[in-house]
């Protein structure tokens, strides 16, 4: 199916629309809300961390300090020792990256000195399962009491508004994994384990998850651990209900995304605002009192850059994984999480809808400025939300999706439309030029070239009456085929433009009416009579009527239009009496005319004004001559004077000289190609059809032209001819005018040319008493069988006809005198 423009611009909008929902769906556009979201994480109204949570740093100072792992290890063991024995609410420990360097004997220095009464968390790294791993896992099996511990009592089945929420919203699922071990002497010591956020995923630091499935059962992030401890809570408390997320205990309820990750407000690290820290010499040596560890959740590790991997935050900063512990656990003890409800997953999808119809409908209507101010008041508008709703409502919404779709498609559809005005524009000068160079093929008379170049011009008012002339030019060239073609391009681009479907029927009728014939040689004909339609058209000629036909044309009266000259057209269907390599070389014969007519200028031959070929028919424009063929003038009955005879025979063998003087040789000289008329007693010699030109380079032995019956002996034989054969022929002409019948007759061909090339002619003076015994003497010479022996000119054949033709007219006056009147009329003139 063939689109519009208008298609074109919808099919663009819902396309646009449905590739960005499909990279809504595998979570592209994660990359661009992250930023945007983080960004207005940090333009958010300062937020205190409160006073909940202490963090212990082992920094730089604290490590110079101690030269070995052991002496580390004591001392981390005493800062444990010190926050439990101060009655702090929980205290969870970070262990330096590469504290597995340490091995087994620092790990029993810091079991050993780890004593006191408070709940002591462990945070330990995981590592995701391998895909062939994953079958391997225990499956709530066999697990250390430290892990046993710690998992939470859930068993996840999510539900179908849960699974559509994390489809729409690209959340990856639960992280699954296993935690790294920990030394069997150090497990024993701690209360609890919780899994490290990996350093290597931007999106655990920004949105942190809080399960991991291990084990096909589920353990706590260590952020949570410490949130459920610090409200007073074990991990048995702990509820994780589909619907709402996860439940500290009763009214404590933590936001979560369907994969269970929450989204952290992320700490200014001002004294006043920010989480409070503490260096682990300080702590030892006694300057921070039991008052303000107790009650508190106390994190210790280290901050130093050579022994912690540094993590990208919201805030722009590179942290410690102790730091990034501390921020996620003050917001889930604050509360001070970034919400996504669920009402809120659909509305980017909705707006997404919103968008697509946008460019599918209203924005192909609007101007070019209206529709720039108006995609960009909507960006603006989306991004601003966007951006305002973490800072103003502690609300995550993602809404780069519909930006994206609303962005690109408008991109999009303004270069479709920028490319179709140019398109417009290069097809309207492209439309003029066709137009313009179909104007002058039709001028030439090139219809068909003219109709090629006006299909390729764009519709108009203009373009259709162009188009309207051009059929009825087709319709005097009774080309009604190809008249049809054009009014049915017509009928297509403006149905019931003037009268086209009523002359298309006609049209139709015409055609089936034309006399073709039905085999080869059959003669082609214009048709003529129609009401209604337009004379036909040869070339420049408008055709009148019919006045002749032979056995390869129709000759018709004609009219140059430009000089309103009229002419006779003869024409030949060379296409229906010739195939292939002979086509051409009749063709290159018939349209040799041209050149001969141009050198023949005399009264007794007919002039030629044109020659050409249109609707594979040849043609030849001729003077238009009153009187008719000498043919009607060759039965018994019908002769001529014999004066007039003599008379018309010198005029034409006066012509052939002259032709014969410019290398011209007529081939075929007969009655039938001389028109009379017997008002002004003149001759004219006509259709050089099959002319040759006797110059050295155009003349070809063993070609036969002509009419059997008028040929001269080496004609038939197929021998090279000149001027000579045509006085033979004019001989035969003579002999028929004055006898009423030919010299050699015969069928069938074979037989008649034998009597040409071998028999005597029969006696014209048989049966004809006003023919005086010259008569003989021309005839015999006109017929001799060679050629040294006949006339040699036109010229010489002329003058001993006038001079036998007084003869001719002395013995009618003596045979009147001696009162012969039969004798006497017949030699009358």
């Amino acid at each position: 199916m063939k689109l519009n423009w208008a298609n074109k611009d919808r099919f663009i909008g819902f396309t646009v629309t449905l590739l960005v929902a499909l990279a809504g769906i595998g979570g592209l556009w994660k990359a661009v809300d992250g930023p945007i979201s983080e960004w207005g994480m940090r333009l958010a109204p300062e937020r205190a961390a409160g006073d909940r949570l202490i963090l212990v740093e082992i920094d730089d100072d604290a490590l110079g300090e101690y030269p070995d792992w052991t002496s580390l290890a004591a001392a981390v063991g005493e800062t444990v020792s010190r926050v439990r024995r101060a009655d702090a609410a929980v205290t969870a420990l970070v262990l330096p990256s590469d504290w597995g360097l340490a091995g087994p004997v620092a790990d029993a220095v810091l079991a050993s000195r780890m004593d006191g009464l408070g709940p002591v968390l462990l945070g330990l790294p995981y590592r995701s399962w391998a895909p062939e791993a994953r079958a391997q896992a225990l499956d709530g099996g066999w697990l250390p009491d430290y892990l046993q511990a710690s998992m939470i009592p859930a068993s996840i089945e999510p539900s179908f508004g849960r699974t559509l929420q994390r489809r729409m919203t690209a959340a990856p699922p639960i992280p699954e994994g296993r935690l790294l071990p920990a030394f069997p002497g150090l497990a024993d010591e701690v209360n609890g384990v919780g899994f490290l956020p990996p350093p290597a995923d931007r999106r655990a630091i920004r949105e942190p998850a809080a399960l991991l499935r291990s084990d096909g059962r589920y353990l706590p992030a260590l952020s949570l651990h410490v949130a459920a401890h610090l409200v007073g809570v074990t991990t048995s408390d702990i509820r994780v209900n589909d619907p709402s997320g996860i439940s500290l205990g009763p009214g404590v309820r933590l936001p979560t995304d369907s994969a269970y990750r929450f989204q952290p407000h992320f700490y200014s690290d001002s004294r006043d605002l920010g989480i409070r820290r503490v260096s682990m010499g300080a702590l030892l040596e006694g300057r921070v009192s039991d008052a303000d560890l107790a009650g508190r959740a106390v994190l210790i590790g280290t901050t130093s850059g050579q022994w912690a991997d540094a993590l990208p935050t919201p805030l722009g900063e590179r942290m410690s994984p102790v730091e990034v512990v501390a921020h996620h656990s003050t917001a889930l003890i604050r509360g001070d999480l970034y919400s996504a409800p669920e009402w809120l997953a659909v509305l980017p999808w909705a707006l997404l809808l919103v968008v697509g119809l946008y460019l599918a409908y209203l924005l192909p209507r609007l101007s070019l400025a209206t529709s720039i101010a108006v995609t960009l008041l909507f960006a603006v508008l989306l991004f601003n939300i966007q951006l305002v709703m973490p800072m103003a409502r502690m609300i995550r919404l993602d809404l780069a999706m519909p930006v994206v779709a609303l962005l690109g498609g408008h991109a999009l559809l303004g270069l479709k439309q920028y490319l179709a005005d140019r398109r417009h524009v290069f097809l309207a000068e492209l439309s003029d030029a066709n137009r313009q160079l179909g104007e002058a093929w039709q001028a030439q008379g090139k219809l068909d070239a003219a109709f090629e170049r006006f299909k390729r011009c764009q519709p108009g008012p203009r373009l259709l009456d162009q188009l309207y002339d051009l059929a009825l030019d087709f319709e005097r060239r009774r080309q009604f085929a190809k008249a049809q073609s054009v009014l049915k391009h017509i009928a297509r681009e403006a149905p019931g433009f003037a009268d086209v479907d009523a002359r298309i029927r006609k049209l139709a009728v015409l055609e089936s009416k034309m006399a073709l014939g039905s085999g080869r040689g059959a003669v082609r004909s214009l048709v003529l009579t129609e009401d209604g339609m337009q004379k036909p058209m040869l070339g420049r000629y408008e055709i009148e009527k019919e006045i002749g036909r032979g056995a390869m044309g129709v000759v018709y009266l004609g009219r140059d239009p430009r000089i309103g000259r009229t002419v006779a057209v003869k024409t030949v269907a060379l296409s229906e009496e010739f195939e292939g390599e002979q086509l051409e070389q009749v063709t290159a014969r018939f349209f040799r005319e041209a050149e001969t007519a141009g050198r023949l200028n005399h009264p007794s031959i007919v002039t030629i004004y044109d020659v050409g070929e249109e609707s594979d028919l040849a043609y030849i424009a001729m003077d238009y001559l009153d009187g008719s063929s000498l043919q009607r003038y060759t039965r018994p009955g019908k002769l001529l004077p014999v004066p007039t005879v003599f008379d018309i025979v010198a005029q034409v063998a006066d012509a052939l000289d002259y032709a014969h003087g410019h290398n011209v040789v007529h081939r075929d000289v007969k009655p039938g190609n001389m028109i009379y008329d017997r008002r002004t007693r003149r001759i004219k010699v006509t259709d050089f059809g099959v002319a040759c030109l006797t110059d050295a380079s155009k003349t070809k032995t063993g070609t036969i032209l002509g009419t059997p019956s008028y040929m001269s002996p080496e004609q038939v034989l197929g021998r090279k001819v000149d001027g000579r054969s045509d006085l033979f022929s004019l001989g035969v002409t003579f002999f028929q005018m004055l006898r009423g019948e030919l010299p050699f007759d015969g069928q069938p061909l074979a037989t008649l040319m034998y009597k040409i090339a071998n028999d005597r002619h029969p006696d014209v003076g048989h049966l004809r008493l006003d023919l005086p015994p010259c008569v003989g003497q021309v005839m015999d010479k006109a017929l001799a069988k060679k050629p040294e022996d006949r006339f040699q000119r036109g010229s010489e054949m002329a003058q001993a006809i006038r001079q036998c033709r007084k003869q001719v007219v002395a013995l009618a006056k003596r045979n009147a005198e001696n009162n012969n009147p039969i004798a006497a009329s017949r030699g009358r003139a």
